[in-house]
């Protein structure tokens, strides 16, 4: 179980062991007396605390873990591990909507952290967020200018438009500019995975616009052997 969790760093690994030993072992009241140890010589340690709600859920005390994970997201805290471990916490208790909000105010103190970017655009994907996907992962390619992440945000846009109910808006305006950021980087050869033509052709296919679908999958076809003449 304890593989779920990522680990302190080593000189904290020692003290921590036998709490994940027991985690493994499925005895979870000895590893809350380990951690309960350790919570009396540093009580505000973050990561204790998270460890302490993740073992009351598999306790089946989840008020009592909802109550330290409430305490805990109200400090904005921004370590990683303490943001993982409370990320799979409200997983556990079905509360994906939380976390969000989690990243959203650690990026308030780290701004630029590719990481934290990518949690937090993953954790809009749990819940459908497929507008909050789009800004968050056209602000992470702002920040890192990285393919992924611009097309990412154009999954995100095409997204929009298979599950509007507009479809008017969705056929004039989603799409279209979904179709526009992908011919942006496909005119300037920058396409670089199978994946990314892949979305370009999906783009093109909500559209019907088959001409188009055939003139791309020819000219990937003639890029790829002027690649590997």
């Amino acid at each position: 179980m304890s593989r779920q969790l990522q680990r302190q760093p080593a000189d904290n690994d020692r003290k921590l062991r036998p709490v994940f030993e027991f985690l493994d072992n499925g005895s979870h009241k000895k590893a809350l007396q380990e951690i309960d140890k350790l919570l009396r010589k540093n009580p505000n340690q973050q990561y204790l605390r998270t460890l302490r709600s993740f073992t009351l859920i598999w306790l089946y005390r989840r008020n009592e873990a909802k109550e330290i994970l409430d305490e805990l997201h109200s400090e904005m805290p921004n370590d990683e591990m303490v943001l993982q471990t409370m990320s799979i916490c409200y997983r556990e208790i079905q509360r994906n909507d939380l976390i969000p909000s989690l990243y959203e105010n650690a990026l308030k103190k780290d701004s630029t952290n590719e990481k934290l970017f990518a949690h937090l655009f993953m954790s809009y994907v749990r819940i459908n967020d497929y507008k909050k996907q789009q800004i968050t992962a056209l602000n992470l390619y702002k920040v890192h200018q990285k393919n992924p992440y611009y097309f990412w945000a154009i999954m995100s846009i095409y997204m929009q438009a298979i599950t509007a109910d507009d479809k008017t808006m969705a056929n004039k305006i989603i799409l279209p500019l979904a179709e526009k950021m992908c011919e942006k980087f496909y005119k300037e050869n920058r396409f670089e995975s199978d994946s990314e033509y892949d979305l370009y052709l999906m783009v093109l296919e909500a559209q019907e616009k088959y001409s188009r679908m055939i003139t791309v999958m020819d000219e990937k076809e003639q890029r790829q052997r002027n690649e590997t003449n």
